[in-house]
């Protein structure tokens, strides 16, 4: 059951208790599943692990099953009627037949759409009142096909060559020509190519002003997209000069908004603010609702960097409205692909991976490559935070091949960073050093400060798990003092906690407590709770390590509240066991075996055997 998400598979193990409770009388157990995929696996995986035996019927399950004397009545049922051309009729059936349960000692599982559970509890009270258990369940799987619609691309590159072979060449249709390629070529997101066919358009220019501003501004923004900041603002710049000279305004204002691109990649967010504040004032005064719609996104993508969430959202869902009136389905993906980023710093997975999700299926009708890669980057992110790792792993890995495919630095570097941070969670230190020395020389290669500043912080929580503390002082320093010249609130509160946390660890008790509690000042301002609950946690930890129970237990339960009401089961299971230690440490075995075995329920859903490994023992120990 691979697609499911963790608190899923929570459910499911809900499910095969139940299974076996029933087994030894009778009742029907309704599972709502959201594709055919999913049917056929819950038929499968229930069939196999529980002996049910299929059944296949016309339209009437229950009294099909009543009357028919070949069906061993002690046997316990399956019937999937997800697909079924006429499910209304079937469900109509268990309504009106239900009392056939209790007479003939039926026993069995439905698998129908979630869409016909929600109709059924709606309609069918009374066959609620018999039905002992009904779940619902959604599909997360995912299967990367790299196929891109690049047939406008071969047909320009074939104008082109054809072209080529005239007598007679003019270079304003050769300019035309090899712009049309590039604009196709970054399209798809082979910027490679695009730079080589925008530079090949340059020398077609004779120095029209107009063309010349234009290819220049393109140039840039390809370097851009490279993760070539310094190239990308030379490039800008003299676009912006030449627009500025011909009085062209949507010119300026689309340097301006490409220029704020390249500065938030260096991490001079406050600058980045100013360009993206400067091109919306002229786009609105020319009244282009497209560029106005990117120049909100952009400026939410930037709020987003500061931490200030609400805001962020606020611009993006404007954002979002405009690119919907007006038809655009790539600004809609770029939309909610950043929507989908705020809910995932907010702690909301759910709406975050849906969000991802949308924003995934409109880059594939595209085959925008550039725009697959980072929906599948950032849902390889969510499965992370929800403790998801191989499945992580894989979503990440496929972002990773398609940002080398198509040489996207900024990309790979990311990308790069985000696996080493995942391996450091499973503490496998010496492959998430590996990868983030790879990041961190692109990083610095592009100078991209941000992604700088979070991969010094990471190898700060490398060696802090090496228990090198003062080399993990060292690298946690280094990254605060870039945060802070970017401005990025969520950074520096991340840094701020992570020196506190060293600290704990050298026993630098006061100290630690110094630093956490301005971390969650910062975390609480910025509304950013899975931040809050995990710094709650660690100020739980230092408590704890300090010899105060009744503030640690304070503090854990708090961090245990706001993950289980936004389901952080990862964050939830390691608050659970730390409150299990809390109470061993004040010689409750009995409260300490309860939360042991709850955290352990949650680690095991999750299929993260070390840690079930290591709450066994401490039970055994208890």
């Amino acid at each position: 059951m691979q697609s499911l998400l963790p608190q899923d598979r929570v459910a499911l193990k809900r499910l095969e208790s139940d299974i076996k409770r029933v087994s030894n009388a009778n009742g029907i157990l309704l599972v709502g599943v959201d594709t055919q995929r999913l049917a056929d696996e819950f038929q499968e995986h229930l069939i196999t692990n529980f002996a049910l035996k299929f059944f296949t019927f016309e339209n009437e399950i229950l009294r099909e099953l009543a009357n028919n004397e070949c069906y061993n009545k002690n046997d316990f049922f399956l019937a999937n009627i997800y697909g079924h051309n006429n499910p209304k009729a079937v469900v109509a059936g268990l309504q009106f037949q239900r009392d056939f349960i209790y007479l003939k000692n039926i026993k069995i599982v439905v698998i129908l759409s979630n869409e016909l559970l929600e109709y059924l509890k709606c309609e069918a009270g009374d066959l609620f009142s018999t039905v002992k258990f009904s779940y619902s369940f959604n599909d997360h799987s995912f299967s990367y096909i790299p196929e891109v619609k690049d047939e406008k691309l071969q047909k320009a590159i074939a104008d082109y060559e054809k072209y080529l072979l005239s007598d007679l060449k003019h270079n304003n249709i050769l300019y035309d020509l090899t712009t049309n390629i590039a604009l196709e070529a970054h399209n798809i997101g082979n910027f490679n190519l695009a730079l080589e066919y925008f530079n090949l358009s340059l020398s077609y220019t004779n120095n029209h002003k107009g063309k010349k501003a234009y290819t220049l501004g393109n140039i840039g923004m390809t370097y851009n997209n490279l993760g070539n900041y310094q190239k990308a603002l030379k490039f800008q710049r003299e676009a912006l000069d030449l627009h500025k000279k011909m009085k062209d305004k949507y010119g300026e204002a689309n340097s301006l908004s490409n220029s704020g691109n390249a500065y938030s990649g260096l991490g001079m967010l406050k600058v980045a603010l100013k360009s993206f504040n400067d091109s919306l004032k002229i786009y609105k005064e020319i009244d282009d609702k497209n560029s106005i719609a990117i120049s909100l996104g952009n400026i939410g993508n930037i709020y987003f960097k500061l931490g200030e969430y609400k805001t962020a959202l606020q611009y993006q869902n404007d954002a979002l409205t405009i690119h919907k009136e007006i038809g655009d389905k790539s600004g809609i993906s770029a939309s909610l692909g950043s929507i989908g980023n705020i809910h995932m710093g907010l702690g909301e997975f759910e709406m975050a991976l849906q969000h991802q999700n949308d924003a995934l299926k409109i880059e594939k009708e595209f085959g925008d490559k550039n725009g697959i890669a980072i929906a599948l980057g950032n849902i390889g992110a969510i499965y992370q935070n929800l403790g998801e790792f191989q499945t992580a792993l894989q979503y990440i890995n496929d972002a990773l091949k398609i940002h080398q495919e198509i040489g996207d630095k900024h990309g790979i570097a990311t990308v790069l960073g985000n696996i080493g941070k995942l391996y450091l969670e499973l503490e496998e230190f010496k492959a998430a050093m590996e990868y983030l020395n790879d990041s961190l020389k692109i990083e610095k290669e592009i100078g991209n400060k941000l992604g700088i500043a979070s991969i010094l912080g990471s190898f700060g929580n490398v060696y802090q798990g090496l228990q090198e503390f003062e080399t993990a002082l060292k690298y946690q320093n280094d990254a605060l003092k870039t945060y802070k010249g970017t401005g990025d609130k969520s950074g520096i509160s991340a840094s701020l906690g992570s020196i506190g946390n060293i600290y704990r660890e050298m026993q630098e008790f006061k100290i630690a407590l110094r630093y956490q509690n301005d971390a969650l000042k910062i975390k609480k301002e910025i509304d950013e709770k899975n931040g809050i609950a995990n710094i709650l946690g660690n100020i739980g930890d230092t408590y704890l390590k300090a010899g105060d129970y009744e503030n640690a237990l304070k503090y854990c339960h708090e961090a245990l509240k706001i993950s289980k009401e936004n389901k952080y089961i990862y964050l939830e299971a390691e608050t659970l066991k730390d409150i299990a230690k809390i109470h061993k440490l004040q010689h409750n075995p009995k409260e300490a075996k309860t939360h042991y075995l709850l955290s352990r329920h949650l680690f095991e859903a999750m299929k993260l055997e070390k840690k079930v490994e290591e709450i066994r023992k401490e039970i055994e120990a208890l």
